[in-house]
């Protein structure tokens, strides 16, 4: 948020901010862990911690182009699906949708010790956020309403 603000301050400068939920679609997340999975690696939390917002990369593609057209400067859109899920949520979908193995799960300390970013994000971090000022002033709505929507598609 403070390269927002230094954006937003900058003299003549008519700024926009995106701020996305996680990635997932062709090239995205859901393609590293369906690669994983096939392989039998373990990628995900035993627990049920750890909620994201999601966004396909192609819902992410269009709310950039209805910022550029109507977006008002000075403002930060969030853009992701209104459904929050935990990682083992998300990895369930993505073998689900890709037909691989299910997901090795490991306890969520074991994650932590060996990756502790990765595994804190995975484990204990909530990032929840709301797109409704995207719908209301740029139009935009994801086309996928959620990440099995996405994945299934």
């Amino acid at each position: 948020m403070a390269g927002e603000s230094q954006v937003f301050d900058a003299p003549g400068v008519d700024a926009i901010a995106l701020r996305y939920g996680l990635f997932y679609g062709p090239g995205a997340f859901s393609d590293l862990f369906a690669d994983m999975m096939r392989k039998h690696r373990p990628v995900g939390p035993l627990g049920s911690g750890g909620v994201n917002t999601w966004v396909h990369v192609d819902d992410a593609a269009a709310a950039t182009v209805a910022a550029l057209e109507r977006g008002t400067p000075g403002r930060a859109y969030n853009i992701a699906d209104d459904h929050p899920i935990t990682w083992r949520e998300f990895f369930t979908e993505v073998s689900r949708a890709q037909r691989t193995p299910r997901p090795i799960r490991l306890p969520a300390w074991m994650i932590r010790w060996a990756v502790p970013y990765i595994g804190a994000l995975m484990s204990d971090t909530s990032m929840r956020i709301s797109s409704q000022l995207a719908h209301d002033e740029l139009g935009w709505r994801p086309r996928y309403a959620d990440v099995a929507a996405g994945l299934a598609d």
